[in-house]
This record gives structure tokens, C-alpha cells and sequence, in this order.
């Protein structure tokens, strides 16, 4: 399916407005709203559908269930260590993910595996050195990690689309034809 050029600019836009509304939110608020992590699922589930790429979404499902599966077990050592300290860390760790970045985690997983089902994995692991390299520099304890995930698959879909240097120098066979 050819998509014509002024379609996937018009896209690409309204995917770039909505992550810049949903990071400056999530800044600002340290939380991500409902409506737009939902809205963000319900696309990446209609476009990969439409375009005839349901394997797509296992890339969302990977990325969601990964953060899932980390909340849980935070939350699970959170509640067999019971002394304050260790209570306190494991607040920390909890907080680190929330239900906003799991369910964001959908959208941004989809997104990256467009590209390819490796694309997910960089993605992922862009954006966690992005959220340390913000904590570092910025001396915070907690940083906003949605801004950093959809910065991270943003990149990654904009490397494998060509909108930028060409990946597949660096990486052979990162982005499949």
C-alpha cells in the first residue's frame, strides 16, 4: 500500500503535536492523562489494523507488559521488605513507572515496531538512558519518563522511516524492507 507523501506528513504531524502535549502534561503534572494514552492505543491499534500490520502491536505489548511486569515486581518487593528505609526505596522504584507509562508503553511500542520488532527493544532501552541522562543533569530524584519514551520511539520511527541519518549504516539490518 503506496501512501501518498502529504499523508504521512499530516501524520507525522498530528503523532509529534500529540507527544509534545502529552510530554509538556506529563512535565508539568508528573502524570499522564487517561484520554491520552487511550487515544494514542486506540490509533496505533486502527492504523496497524488498516495498514494490514497487526504484528505491530505485539511491539506495544511487549513494551506495556515490560513496564507492567516491572511495577509488579517493585510493588511485590516493596511489600516484603517492611523496614522504613527499604520502604522508602521501594516507593522510589514504584513511583519510577506508572499506570500513565504502561499504558503509554502501548502507543510507543506500536509505533517503534513499524519499524522493525528490534526498533522496540532500542526504543526501550533509548529511553531509559534518556530518563537517567535527564536525572543526572537535572540532579532530580524522579523525571517524567513519558516525555523520554516518546521521544525515544519518535526517533527511532523517524531513523527507520529516513527522515534522518541512515541507521542502517550503524546498525545492518536494524530497519526490514
Amino acid at each position: 500500500m503506496d501512501v501518498p507523501g502529504w499523508v504521512m506528513v499530516g501524520a507525522a504531524t498530528c503523532v509529534v503535536v500529540w507527544a509534545v502535549v502529552l510530554s509538556a502534561y506529563d512535565i508539568m503534572r508528573r502524570r499522564l492523562p487517561n484520554i491520552g494514552t487511550y487515544t494514542g492505543a486506540i490509533v496505533a491499534l486502527v492504523v496497524s489494523v488498516g495498514t494490514g500490520n497487526p504484528r505491530w502491536l505485539l511491539g506495544g505489548l511487549v513494551w506495556a507488559g515490560l513496564y507492567a511486569l516491572m511495577r509488579a515486581l517493585s510493588r511485590l518487593r516493596r511489600r516484603v521488605r517492611r523496614s522504613a528505609r527499604s520502604a522508602r526505596r521501594a516507593a522510589a522504584y514504584s513511583a519510577a513507572f506508572g499506570a500513565g507509562d504502561i499504558k503509554l508503553g502501548f502507543s510507543t511500542g506500536t509505533l517503534a515496531a513499524a519499524v522493525s520488532p528490534e526498533a522496540v527493544f532500542v526504543a526501550i532501552v533509548v529511553a531509559q538512558l534518556l530518563t537517567v541522562l535527564v536525572g543526572v543533569v537535572t540532579r532530580r530524584a524522579t523525571v517524567a519518563h513519558g516525555p523520554m519514551m516518546l521521544l525515544a520511539a519518535l526517533g527511532v520511527a523517524a531513523y527507520g522511516l529516513g527522515w534522518g541519518a541512515p541507521i542502517d549504516a550503524l546498525a545492518p539490518g536494524f530497519v526490514r524492507q
